[in-house]
């Protein structure tokens, strides 16, 4: 049928294209143009007709679906808890400022990027030190914060000698929860609906008993999907600081100093317990010294006498 409308059109173009050529030429080729043109029309649509029923038609149902584009496709991303573990060494003297100096850019990031969590340092002498950092942080400040720890302990002296990262997967805690609370809340919206209607005061107070544990139930279901939430959106970050072992901590007179010094703590040790005895002694001493001098002197005289 296409092809027909096509030869119909291409003899109705020719007609006119040999209207405006009526002046140029004799009128007898005009004549024999438009003479020709019913026949040619018929030959075109017979041909069009003929290849038409020649063509297998094809049904509705063999067109296959077209694929969409597979960049088009969503998938669900898993909810995955991050927690990253980093590990540090440097000289003793630079970990109380570094450790202070990180934990100070978690907080001006602000609680919605870092949040500290703990924060641990113990020294021992001038050559010892180890700490701790715990942070709650978005992974955006992860990325930014590791490449600081490598600079600030190579700028000290030291090293970042360990960063590992661990994942849980929380995708089906989420979801059983979310489901969860999403019965709960419907249940909830039923037991308010049946306490606007009238009925048994026996019945209201047994509905009103159901709502408030179900309402507790909720609470309780929100609370476990917010922490779910925030440990899939804030990562956990531990950040250890370990003194690097110097190759001469002291002097060669380290042992003796140490020695020196448990002698001194051993001595004053035995001199504080000698006057915790007086202390707890002398009250015994004044009250029953003078009953037992008496009582002993008595017996001498008893003696002598005999």
């Amino acid at each position: 049928m296409k092809r027909t409308l096509i030869a119909l059109a291409l003899v109705a173009t020719t007609v006119t294209a040999c209207q405006k050529k009526e002046d140029a030429g004799p009128p007898g080729a005009t004549d024999a143009a438009v003479a020709k043109a019913p026949a040619i029309a018929a030959d075109a649509a017979a041909a069009g007709d003929a290849q038409e029923s020649a063509a297998p038609r094809t049904r509705s149902a063999d067109v296959l679906p077209v694929r969409p584009d597979h960049r088009s496709l969503s998938l669900d991303l898993p909810s995955l808890a991050y927690a990253f573990d980093f590990s540090l060494e440097a000289p003793a003297s630079t970990i109380p400022e570094m450790m202070r100096r990180h934990e100070q850019m978690c907080l001006d990031s602000g609680p919605s990027q870092c949040q500290v969590l703990g924060s641990d340092l113990k020294s021992e002498g001038r050559d010892e030190a180890t700490g701790k950092l715990e942070l709650r942080a978005t992974q955006a400040w992860v990325r930014m914060f590791r490449p600081t720890l490598d600079a600030d302990a190579r700028e000290a002296g030291g090293e970042l000698r360990t960063a590992g990262t661990d994942t849980e997967d929380l995708t089906q805690s989420v979801a059983d929860t979310d489901a969860a609370l999403k019965s709960k809340i419907a249940v909830r919206d039923r037991l308010r609906d049946m306490l606007k209607r009238p009925g048994k005061l026996d019945d209201v107070m047994e509905v009103s008993a159901q709502l408030e544990r179900v309402q507790a139930e909720i609470d309780a279901a929100q609370s476990s999907l917010t922490q779910l939430n925030t440990r899939v959106e804030a990562a956990r970050v531990t950040v250890a600081y370990e003194s690097i072992a110097p190759i001469a901590p002291d002097s060669a007179f380290k042992p003796f100093k140490g020695a020196s010094g448990a002698f001194v703590r051993t001595f004053m040790g035995v001199l504080a317990g000698l006057a915790w005895f007086a202390a707890i002694a002398l009250p015994f001493v004044i009250i029953f010294g003078p009953v037992v001098w008496l009582i002993a002197s008595r017996r001498k005289k008893v003696v002598a006498a005999e």
